[in-house]
């Protein structure tokens, strides 16, 4: 990273035994996967998380300007607990496989 932005970056992230912890109980998530680049002087990711709870895949980049953006797909596996399942079925489009499409962008304040 420099003051132009991201010039060079091949890497993944890993977390481990990953779990989410809500009022309602705690969401497995396996283990997430994040592929981080860069491209144009933006830091890419693309997101991979897969676990009988809950599936998310999606893609995001980082400028640095601060601005942001996230397109993705959420959808509650067989062993989400009900109540947590309703929730997340309130978020997002829903998609023509029973999942939500997901959509953040926003500026960032330094």
């Amino acid at each position: 990273m420099d003051p132009r932005g991201c010039q060079s970056l091949e890497a993944t992230l890993n977390w481990q035994d990953a779990a989410l912890g809500t009022p309602l109980g705690t969401v497995a998530l396996a283990q997430p996967q994040a592929q981080l680049s860069c491209h144009d002087g933006r830091l890419e990711m693309a997101l991979r998380q897969q676990s009988p709870y809950v599936q998310i895949t999606g893609k995001g980049s980082l400028a640095v300007s601060g601005e942001y953006q996230f397109d993705g797909r959420m959808a509650s596996g067989d062993a989400m607990p009900q109540a947590i399942g309703r929730i997340l079925s309130t978020q997002g489009n829903a998609d023509t496989q029973g999942g939500r499409l997901l959509r953040f962008q926003g500026r960032l304040a330094f």
